[in-house]
């Protein structure tokens, strides 16, 4: 029997522009930081995942791909897994302009 899976919800903003990416990051980054201290901290817990929930982004640039790139570094740094959800047409086009749609795939 494998041991239970842990998963953080995380739900980002209307707006990635270059103006508010790096306060969402900050933010973001303090989120994951102090569930990976809880989770640390409880043994019996088997891998976890950081679930971000993308679907309510309205307005965004290329400063929204630096962010998820930077969140994906921080949870895999943790040997997590970042998986996305709802991600907006919009922002996987961008992905494949930018080179970087692999950052917004499902982990395998």
């Amino acid at each position: 029997m494998s041991a239970p899976q842990s998963k953080l919800l995380l739900k980002l903003p209307a707006i990635l522009s270059h103006d508010t990416v790096p306060e969402c990051i900050r933010a973001l980054s303090e989120q994951c930081e102090q569930f990976f201290v809880f989770d640390a901290s409880t043994p019996s817990q088997g891998a976890f995942t950081v679930e971000v929930d993308v679907s309510g982004v309205e307005h965004f640039d290329s400063s929204a791909l630096a962010l998820l790139s930077d969140l994906k570094r921080t949870v895999l740094s943790h040997q997590g897994v970042l998986t996305l959800t709802q991600v907006p047409t919009a922002m996987v086009r961008l992905a494949q302009v930018y080179g970087v749609a692999d950052l917004l795939m499902a982990p395998t």
